[in-house]
């Protein structure tokens, strides 16, 4: 039975890694699912796709511990140079050396090794960015091709036809190459549209020639003709002396 369990268990010790992996690759790491994570995977995905050096703290932290290491040797060498010599310009020689000096060398050993761990960071930052650059490129691409068919296409404009024969006219013509009509000498005249009737009833608009209304039914009868005004009478002829008959005359 522990046998069998110490299988199983180097079994799962063996695949457990490559599970949380392939987890990790997929979940993680993508430079996309940044937004979506928070608190632990946000610094698991900072560690993973290097955004931040471990190798740059650690050199940082042994740049100050060695700088201090060398003044206080400097200080040490001018306490015992003092000791040992009894000189005091040959102590201070010595450990003023050794102040200045170390603390410069060692500035450029470590600004040496922190521009090569700078550019390593700085090209996978520049990378990823490119990266991000051609992946929102795309999305933009992917978003914006439309299929042929739903391009809005604009349609032709009508041929013109002349208003004189009614032969077809290329665009931009003034004489028509049938009769040989200035269209440009005489306009065509337009159309307006017939005004819709309204119901005398409940005041809808009702279709052209409809003889009933659709909302209320009303039977819109067409108004009668108005009646001829009377002819007016003639005037009376007059007649020698200014005088006018009368009907008793008739």
């Amino acid at each position: 039975m522990s046998e069998e369990f110490g299988v199983y268990l180097i079994i799962f010790v063996a695949l457990l890694p490559l599970l949380l992996t392939i987890l990790s690759v997929i979940f993680i790491t993508p430079r996309g699912r940044l937004p979506y994570l928070n608190g632990f995977f946000k610094w698991l995905h900072h560690v993973f796709n290097f955004d931040s050096l471990i190798i740059e703290r650690i050199i940082r932290f042994f740049y100050i511990l060695t700088t201090y290491i060398v003044i206080f040797a400097g200080i040490l060498c001018f306490v015992f140079g003092f000791i040992e010599t009894r000189f005091l310009w040959q102590a201070l020689l010595l450990g003023g050396l050794v102040i200045l000096l170390a603390p410069i060398v060692i500035r450029l050993i470590y600004e040496w090794m922190m521009l090569q761990i700078l550019l390593v960071k700085h090209v996978s930052e520049i990378d990823g960015k490119i990266q991000d650059s051609n992946r929102d490129m795309l999305n933009t691409h992917t978003d914006s091709d439309a299929p042929v068919d739903q391009v809005d296409r604009k349609p032709h404009p009508a041929a013109p036809v002349c208003p004189k024969c009614g032969s077809k006219m290329r665009p931009g013509t003034k004489f028509c190459g049938a009769c040989g009509y200035n269209t440009a000498s005489t306009p065509a005249p337009a159309s307006s549209p017939a005004a819709a009737p309204i119901c005398p009833s409940c005041g809808s608009k009702m279709r052209p020639g409809a003889k009933f209304c659709g909302i209320c039914g009303f039977r819109a009868e067409p108004a009668p003709a108005p009646a001829p005004a009377p002819a007016p009478a003639p005037a009376p002829t007059p007649t020698a002396n200014n005088y006018y008959p009368t009907d008793n005359d008739l």
